[in-house]
């Protein structure tokens, strides 16, 4: 079994068309075993939306908006489709890191989803959207 979806923009997905499948299928019939069955499947696409909390310094309060901005970059290229895998479990603790990377972020959470999202063999995961909370302290 092959799964498949068509990039449709930089960060979202969408399913292949007929006629696509249809020339893999061929393309692939020519280069299989004699004794293999080949099937093309439509590749299931999870959408998450992400409620972040950001701890910044009181000190970094001017900048916050510019951290906000810093930070959605750095959202955006985490779920960027070409960094994407089929069956790809989703810890998040590795945006957490990333996020934290930033120099004037205290603490970086993720809110309101599970420490790890397991995902089937024939699914990607897709960032739909992100909302980002400053607390200053």
């Amino acid at each position: 079994d092959l799964f498949v979806l068509k990039k449709a923009t930089a960060l979202q997905f969408q399913k292949a068309s007929p006629t696509y499948k249809k020339d893999l299928l061929e393309a692939i019939n020519d280069l299989k075993m004699l004794t293999d069955h080949v099937v093309v499947n439509d590749g299931l696409i999870r959408s998450i939306d992400l409620s972040i909390t950001l701890k910044l310094d009181k000190a970094y309060r001017e900048v916050g908006e510019q951290v906000k901005l810093n930070v959605g970059s750095i959202i955006t290229s985490f779920f960027e489709v070409g960094e994407s895998e089929f069956g790809k479990d989703f810890f998040k603790v590795e945006l957490e890191r990333a996020i934290f990377n930033q120099p004037q972020i205290r603490f970086a959470t993720i809110d309101n989803i599970p420490d790890i999202l397991s995902l089937d063999p024939n699914e990607l995961l897709q960032l739909n959207n992100f909302d980002l909370q400053l607390v200053f302290i």
